[in-house]
Parts: structure tokens; sequence; C-alpha cells
């Protein structure tokens, strides 16, 4: 069940950055939206690599790096709500919290 939600997370963590690459090319205009597509993406992989992924540069007290998966996970949801899809942003943030919760319980 463990190696189960590792996968899952980890299909997660590859989700939000899909996601983060759809908001910036979507709420972009004038050229912008390829630079945000870029960035933004960029920014969800760069915080997980540094405060959450199990090889993290910086090992933050647990509730910490909770609070920061806690907020990628939320700020996914909100990027699909603005790209108009707020069935599938609370349906992503529910599963991820409910997998963010088992992983704490395990780890």
């Amino acid at each position: 069940m463990r190696n189960a939600n590792l996968a899952l997370r980890f299909g997660l963590e590859l989700t939000a950055i899909g996601i983060a690459a759809w908001w910036g090319a979507t709420v972009g205009s004038g050229g912008w939206e390829w630079i945000l597509a870029i960035v933004a993406p960029l920014l969800v992989i760069v915080v997980w690599g540094w405060f959450v992924a199990p090889r993290r540069k910086y090992d933050l007290p647990k509730p910490g790096r909770l609070m920061i998966e806690g907020l990628v996970w939320i700020a996914a949801a909100a990027a699909l709500v603005a790209v108009g899809h707020p069935v599938l942003g609370a349906v992503f943030l529910v599963v991820a919290l409910v997998s963010g919760t088992l992983n704490a319980l395990w780890s």
C-alpha cells in the first residue's frame, strides 16, 4: 500500500508540474504566456526539489515540509480552477492531500 501511494505521489508531482505549465500558457498574453509556461513549472520543480523531495536540498522540520507540500498542491488546484476546471481542481486537491497525509503518517 505504501509503494502504491509513493507511485501516486510521483504522478501527482508530475501532474502539478504539467498543471503549472498549462496555467502559464493559458493566463499569459502578449508573448508572456510562453515565459509563464516555462517559469511556472520550473518554480514547482525547484520548490519541490529544495524542500519536499526525498533527496531535498534543505531538510526542514516535518511541519515546514508538509506546509510547503500543501502549498504546492493548493497552487496546482487553484491553477486548475483558473483555467476553467474547478471540479478537476477539487479532485486533484483531495487526492493530493489524502496521499500527502498517508505519506506523512508512514514516514
